[in-house]
């Protein structure tokens, strides 16, 4: 067991003394040795855990710092440090020739990584709270990172976003939900639904603003002419204004219902009555939110096609497509950004 040296207890001037006292005697060693030797006394394994253990103490704050396994030392600080961004707090100065040890922070949270073997086992796993999911899991998409493509979840007790590093070990960030507001009672009810809503999220370079006018004035411009259409499409209509016809222009001259508008507020939200492939008579819904990215800039875009009644539930199996129809009008917005 490592004993932390006491803050009058300087390791490595005792190292040099111990290294005079041997040469007094005819004993010449290096002051790498020496170093060694003084970490030995503390019981550390060699000098690099011992720096380690001398280096983290003021930082730990009586918190459990878990100790991640890592096999590369560039991969590991190009996932946590250039990906993650996580802050490089300390770490040992390797040359080249020693294992990786160091200390990474990200807010509060705090982890070290470790090169060193029986420091701990490949395939761990963390969890590091944050305060916006929604808003890491963009941010991290929008860098296209080669080896990862995080979702999101929503769970019982809160929003999850899960990346695995170069090691296998899982770096879970969960943002709590302890505190979220229930349903004011002034909210307007809606028909009990059969199934939970198709949700995406996605960010888009340009300015809310940009982003709700790509969606709806230019909606025929993203949407694909050759499929999902009774027909060859020339356009999509969307009225500007809440009661307004959503509908396709088909080539032969027809328009193909797709619903009313039923939330207009421009750079904000966007929602609709959806019939397409569907019973008039039993609509579903979209509705698509637009908000400033916090970190990033440009816009969080979340998608969500719901209103799933027993009457039009057995229709929500045919769109599963909607990730690939969304990367269309991702490309567009982004042209205008």
């Amino acid at each position: 067991m490592t004993t932390t040296p006491h803050p009058d207890q300087d390791p490595k001037a005792m190292a040099r003394h111990l290294r005079a006292a041997l040469s007094d005697r005819g004993v010449a060693i290096s002051h790498g040795e020496a170093l060694e030797l003084v970490a030995r006394q503390f019981g550390a394994r060699d000098w690099n855990t011992l720096a380690a253990a001398t280096s983290a103490a003021p930082a730990h704050n009586g918190h459990v710092v878990p100790i991640l396994r890592v096999f590369d030392e560039a991969a590991a600080l190009a996932f946590y440090v250039d990906y993650l961004d996580f802050r490089v707090d300390w770490r040992n100065e390797t040359g080249g020739h020693e294992p990786l040890y160091a200390q990474l922070s990200r807010s509060d949270a705090r982890l070290h990584l470790s090169g060193h073997h029986g420091d701990a086992s490949p395939g761990s796993g963390v969890l590091v709270p944050v305060s916006d999911a929604l808003d890491l899991q963009l941010s991290l998409k929008a860098k296209e990172y080669a080896y990862a493509n995080p979702g999101i979840e929503d769970r019982p007790w809160g929003r999850v976003v899960t990346v695995i590093d170069p090691f296998s070990n899982r770096i879970v960030f969960v943002e709590s939900n302890r505190e979220a507001p229930t349903q004011p009672p002034e909210a307007e009810p809606r028909p009990a639904e059969a199934a939970a809503p198709i949700v995406l999220y996605l960010w888009v370079a340009c300015s809310p603003d940009q982003a709700f006018e790509v969606f709806t004035a230019r909606f025929g411009e993203w949407w694909p002419h050759d499929a999902y259409s009774p027909g060859p499409v020339r356009g999509i209509r969307v009225e500007p204004r809440v009661g307004g016809d959503v509908a396709m222009l088909l080539e032969a001259g027809d328009a193909y219902p797709l619903g009313e508008v039923l939330v207009w507020e421009p750079g904000h939200h966007y929602a609709q009555s959806f019939t397409l492939a569907q019973d008039p008579a039993y609509p579903s819904r979209l509705d698509v939110t637009f908000e400033v990215g916090k970190h990033l800039g440009g816009t969080r875009v979340r998608f969500a096609h719901g209103g799933w009644t027993p009457a039009n539930v057995a229709g929500r199996a045919r769109f599963s497509e909607w990730d690939l129809l969304l990367g269309q009008y991702a490309a567009l917005a982004n042209t205008v950004a």
